[in-house]
């Protein structure tokens, strides 16, 4: 072998293993991940979802995306803290280990591209801040990257899990609404502007359209008898709604 091969074949080598070393971002289809430098794509065969993830050789993170993806519930509470985030304009629950790199690290998002689940998980990862940034930066196709958490991942409490955006919709809303764009009482949920939600809430100078045939069901009605929701709660009702136009 000639000493000009034996250098293209150690460069082409060098090249190649520079390229695998770089942060790069995931193309999934309905949605991307960034991939930090070691970090590379895997897939698996779901059955009623998308499954996959990204690696470095030590840790995994694999996501689980479709209309039966993985809902809070399962790991120990006393061992794991809770977190609600805006990332990108989906609201997001986080869950992490009480002590780094043992137990669950989770990011859930209960409407994250038409009307699917989105489930992001790794177990007993050391590097917690480099997890968190790979869920800041996840972007789905209808994403508003405009719109992010402040405080990200910071001020994590120690609480039971807290209920999903479904569970606080059929609690509340489900005798009204549809979740999806069927019209009962009133409109279906995902018919419905997030900008229009906000003011039905939260603005009192806005008055309901009158003259129509849930009038007597609007603005001072949902501000009664939801008042009782907090914070979380609206935001993640909020999620299940369309963007504004």
């Amino acid at each position: 072998m000639t000493r000009t091969l034996i250098i293209l074949i150690v460069s082409q080598l060098l090249i190649s293993c520079t390229g695998q070393d770089r942060p790069k971002t995931i193309d999934f289809g309905s949605f991307t991940i960034p991939a930090p430098a070691g970090w590379n794509k895997i897939e698996f065969q779901g059955i009623d979802s998308y499954v996959g993830g990204l690696t470095n050789g030590t840790d995994t993170l694999t996501f689980d995306y479709g209309w039966y993806s993985y809902d809070f519930g399962y790991e120990d509470t006393d061992a794991h803290l809770i977190k609600i985030d805006t990332i990108n304009g989906k609201t997001a629950t986080l869950i992490k280990p009480r002590i780094s790199g043992h137990g669950t690290i989770r990011m859930y998002i209960s409407n994250a591209y038409k009307g699917n689940y989105f489930n992001l998980v790794g177990s007993d990862i050391q590097n917690e801040l480099t997890v968190f940034d790979i869920f800041k930066s996840v972007k789905f196709k209808d994403s508003n990257t405009t719109v992010n958490s402040l405080n990200f991942a910071q001020n994590f409490k120690a609480s039971k899990y807290p209920p999903s955006a479904e569970q606080i919709f059929k609690r509340n809303c489900a005798s009204c609404h549809h979740i999806s764009d069927i019209q009962l009482i009133g409109p279906g949920m995902t018919t419905m502007r997030k900008d229009r939600f906000d003011k039905w809430f939260f603005d009192t100078l806005f008055v309901y359209t009158p003259q129509t045939p849930n009038e007597k069901m609007g603005t001072d009605y949902h501000r009664k008898m939801f008042e009782h929701l907090t914070d979380q709660d609206i935001q993640l009702i909020k999620g299940l709604l369309k963007e504004n136009e």
